[in-house]
């Protein structure tokens, strides 16, 4: 009986030892967490890494008769935006089976039934994730954790987690923006407290709030930590309801839009309003062509020479006059809203 005794002892130290040694032959660790640009800008996207390896022996990533779980990684994203369209690339990655999680944000892979190789570096990326918040602390990052399969050393268990965070800074930070009536004009003032790399503002105007169209611009200060403000005279605003809205671009074209300002008139005549360049030499764009109904286009003798309904408004306004032999036309716009106008035209060759 005795001697059954020590057999099993020894049969059980054998198998804690090989438990113990595949353990640490698949144990894992985290390292080099890395975030492009940095710091990030707003809007736009961002690059990020990291590695992973294995600090033994080669071995296999999956389960087996000792027990030994797969290893599980989980990439928590902060003020990125995840998608199932975007999953990690490179040798790292490689090794594990992706899912997002959409409610969390949140990135989760487990390990293939694959062997990993010892003590190399293996890379695990994600390409162009959009920035979704404009922040000026370091809240724009990711936090990686990881559980290796039959990780037994607590003592090891800082190498399982890297996190790296990076500021987004507003390329301007708006404090003010109004629209206001003056006479037959749109008055737009607007005000800023700091500005880092910031190029001009784009003035837009839409009647729907759908269809918006470039009315002007306005070059902005570059770089700026004071109190600075700006105007932009609208001349041309439609009768009815006006909205207006700020399009701040960046130098390397990155943008961000302001809260919409609306203002009324009332009265305005509606030749005003319709139809340019005049003369035009290839093409004429139809203002606001959000709220067109019917666009006709007569030559003097009454004929028509083109004619567009509903379909116009979801287009690009844009009317191509190439064709059209050299002279005066006269171009009849109905609005949605029951408004018509009528405009001569002149087309030049």
């Amino acid at each position: 009986m005795r001697n059954f005794s020590n057999i099993l002892l020894v049969i059980l130290l054998v198998f804690s030892a090989t438990f113990k040694a595949k353990a640490q032959a698949v144990d894992m660790a985290l390292l080099s967490p890395f975030v492009a640009p940095s710091p990030t800008s707003y809007p736009g996207t961002a690059s990020i890494s990291l590695a992973i390896v294995a600090e033994i022996l080669d071995e296999q990533l999956s389960s087996d008769d000792l027990g030994i779980s797969y290893a599980t990684l989980t990439i928590s994203l902060s003020n990125l935006q995840g998608s199932a369209s975007i999953l990690p690339t490179g040798a790292g990655a490689d090794l594990f089976t992706w899912q997002y999680n959409a409610v969390q944000n949140v990135y989760i892979g487990k390990s293939k039934d694959a062997l990993m190789p010892a003590d190399a570096i293996l890379p695990i990326s994600f390409a162009n994730l959009p920035v979704i918040a404009a922040v000026t602390t370091n809240t724009t990052g990711f936090l990686a954790n990881l559980t290796p399969p039959g990780d037994l050393y607590t003592s090891e268990s800082n190498d399982d987690a890297v996190r790296i965070y990076t500021s987004a800074p507003l390329p301007v930070t708006l404090v003010s923006f109004t629209a206001k009536k003056e006479g037959s004009v749109a008055l737009l003032n607007w005000a800023t407290t700091e500005e880092t790399n910031s190029d001009h503002f784009e003035i837009q105007h839409s009647v729907s709030g759908k269809e918006w169209v470039n009315v002007g611009e306005v070059a902005s200060s570059g770089d700026s930590k004071v109190l600075k403000n700006y105007s932009f005279s609208h001349v041309k605003p439609v009768h009815g309801q006006n909205l207006y809205r700020l399009k701040m671009i960046d130098r390397d074209q990155t943008f961000a839009f302001s809260r919409i300002q609306s203002v009324s008139f009332e009265g305005i005549a509606a030749a005003d309003l319709s139809v340019y360049p005049n003369p035009s030499t290839d093409k004429l764009f139809i203002r606001d062509n959000g709220t067109v109904k019917e666009v006709v286009i007569n030559n003097l003798n009454g004929s028509a020479v083109y004619k567009a309904s509903s379909s116009f408004a979801s287009g690009s306004g844009l009317i191509d006059v190439t064709n059209l032999p050299q002279g005066m036309y006269i171009v009849k716009v109905t609005r949605t809203n029951g408004l018509v106008s009528t405009s001569k035209v002149v087309v030049n060759k």
